[in-house]
């Protein structure tokens, strides 16, 4: 347990705070309510019947927990609960086997064990109550704090445990509603969620009085949304679906629960990149906001709220298309999420994965062009929804299925829980089934030396491919659309990928087979050179770099991270008729390495690098 003055930055750059021992605790005192359970709801129709309350609670140090006491007056007076400790029945008999031996507890007092705390209360005082609160004190007469202390790790937080009692009436009968703090992982809920987003001290918690409404079919409803505090109260334009739709995409304009927001000051800074935004523009995104963003980040768009959405005389909603029910039609669709099954997983090394998906007919084409890109989106096994950009491996006229290369992050010492996407991979079976749509993205390979970016048509035909890991998805689209062409026979490729070991370099049999058929590897012959770049005569060159390769001195081509000299000899010259530079890796590669890199041997990235 960290001082609370080290912060989470503090404590990754200076390890030595992690074998200090003077930070090495035992558990200290903690105890939880688990009856009532969260969002259980309790119909009252006898105030003077008796509720249960249950819970358990433990402490550090083989110590026994002594006392557990309640509240419903938040901390004013507190009452005695009583305790059962199962261990104890291992205390009262030596236990002894003929193979496992012997067991004598009998004379040891240490506690290492939960115990279990009951206390019955009338429901009338829970009808008077805002809230119950939970503390318990140890042998060593060590008791649970009030307020929370603070660490980078979180861990070790013994303060009061607190369930909030929410008040309401359904069906003409009085009911209470249970909300406990928070819940376990990343599953949304709690009233923590709800003090933070609503911007209440989560840290010094008032229960006061609140209220349910009683829903469609008499089911009690929250008493806070989330989406009531994205809404500016002093904004009252209203706005039409034809103002909507007229909207210029570039300067997106997107609707979550009937209100209207502007996606442009944020387009750049978007944790999920521009083309999540782009996607959605001038539709309804209720669904994919309000399942993916955190409170904070709903919180947030009260600034870019501009407006409510109001009927005009159009009948066709932002998100209705034909299309979407064609059964001629390709598969996918801009706006309309449709479910895969997976049919296969496929291990290309230790860390990295082929995902097979059926689509919902065996003959069905997917519709993805080339360039482009789909968002995937999931329901991990502790519930939480998660989505981002893929481009698929699958090729360009594969139909019935469509295929993922997913590199996956396992958890580490760096990012204990791994990474939730691709960890979300890794748990699905063969049958499970997550939700694709698209294409998006702003760039399009038409064919021929043909590109579309940013929706104007231009000639390129030298390009630079530069890639990382799993980048190498958008990039071998394209190696395959150039050199597959049967028209096209002028553009030329260079492919500068970057990994860390030889392992990690993904697709590599497909790499080497479309250079024996169409390129010069610079590990083989030394093509001839002029100033260091191929000459006419090799259209497609190929040059990896590792930065840990498992024998440097056999390793033929570069050792370290991408640099001025690798983008200057391993890319087409910058001053090279119609060049684009074609990009996709992490963004610390493209915008602290690649792109001022570019800029400092003459690229104009602004005009011709393409990052996916």
């Amino acid at each position: 347990v960290l001082p609370t003055q080290v912060l989470p930055e503090q404590a990754r750059t200076e390890k030595h705070w992690w074998y200090d021992p003077s930070y090495r605790r035992d558990l200290n005192v903690n105890s939880a309510i688990a009856q009532p359970d969260h969002d259980e709801r309790l119909i009252i129709s006898n105030a003077e019947e008796v509720y249960s309350m249950k819970g358990y609670a433990y402490a550090g140090g083989g110590r026994r927990v002594t006392k557990v006491e309640i509240s419903l007056d938040e901390g004013s007076s507190w009452k005695l609960a009583d305790i059962v400790y199962p261990e104890d029945l291992y205390r009262a008999v030596c236990y002894s086997d003929p193979i496992f031996g012997t067991l004598d507890l009998t004379e040891r007092e240490t506690s290492f064990c939960w115990c279990f705390w009951s206390y019955e209360v009338k429901v009338r005082h829970l009808t008077e109550s805002n809230a119950i609160i939970v503390r318990a004190m140890d042998e060593g007469m060590c008791v649970q704090q009030s307020q929370m202390y603070w660490n980078a790790t979180g861990m070790m937080n013994n303060w009061y445990f607190r369930v909030a009692i929410t008040k309401g009436v359904v069906e003409g009968r009085e009911v209470l509603h249970f909300e406990h703090p928070t819940m376990a992982g990343t599953v949304a809920g709690g009233w923590m969620e709800r003090f933070k987003s609503t911007g209440q001290d989560i840290l010094d918690p008032s229960f006061g009085t609140q209220s349910i409404s009683q829903g469609k079919e008499g089911v009690p409803l929250k008493a806070n949304d989330d989406a009531n505090e994205m809404i500016d109260p002093a904004v009252t334009r209203k706005i039409t679906m034809d103002e909507l739709r007229a909207q210029d995409r570039e300067k997106p304009w997107f609707v979550v629960k009937g209100e209207v927001y502007d996606g442009t000051p944020f387009l750049e800074e978007h944790p999920g990149g521009p083309d999540s935004i782009l996607l959605v523009a001038g539709e309804n995104a209720t669904d994919d906001f309000m399942a993916i963003h955190s409170p904070e980040a709903k919180a947030k768009m009260r600034k870019y709220h501009i407006g409510t959405l109001v009927e005009s005389n159009s009948t066709r909603t932002a998100s209705a298309d034909d299309s979407v029910h064609d059964p001629s039609a390709p598969f996918l669709h801009k706006s309309t999420w449709k479910d895969v099954t997976l049919l296969s997983v496929s291990e290309i090394s230790p860390d990295s994965k082929i995902f097979r998906f059926a689509l919902d007919k065996p003959d069905r084409a997917l519709g993805l062009p080339v360039g482009q890109h789909v968002f995937v989106r999931l329901t991990r096994k502790n519930g939480e929804t998660v989505q981002r950009a893929y481009t698929p491996v699958s090729l360009q006229d594969a139909q019935g299925s469509i295929d993922f290369l997913v590199k996956i992050y396992f958890p580490s010492s760096e990012y204990p829980q791994g990474g939730k996407m691709t960890m979300g991979f890794h748990e699905l079976t063969v049958g499970d089934t997550v939700q694709i749509k698209g294409p998006i993205g702003s760039f399009i390979w038409e064919g021929n030396g043909i590109a579309s970016w940013r929706g104007v048509k231009k000639t390129a035909r030298n390009l630079g491919l530069i890639c990382a890991g799993s980048g190498i998805t958008p990039i071998l689209q394209v190696l395959r659309a150039v050199l597959n062409d049967k028209e096209d026979r002028e553009t030329k490729l260079w492919l500068l990928d970057s990994n860390r070991t030889e392992q990690d370099i993904l697709c590599r049999e497909e790499l080497d087979a479309l250079y024996v058929h169409h390129g010069q590897s610079r590990h083989l012959q030394n093509p001839p050179h002029r100033n260091g770049r191929a000459t006419d005569n090799y259209r497609f060159l190929i040059h990896h770099t590792l930065s840990k390769p498992k024998d440097a001195e056999t390793w033929s081509f570069s050792v370290g991270r991408i640099n001025d000299e690798m983008l200057r000899a391993h890319l087409p010259p910058p001053d090279a008729p119609d060049a684009l530079v074609l990009i996709c890796g992490p963004d610390r590669l493209i915008k602290d390495t690649v792109q001022p890199g570019l800029q400092r041997i003459g690229w104009d990235t602004s005009k011709t690098l393409v990052i996916f």
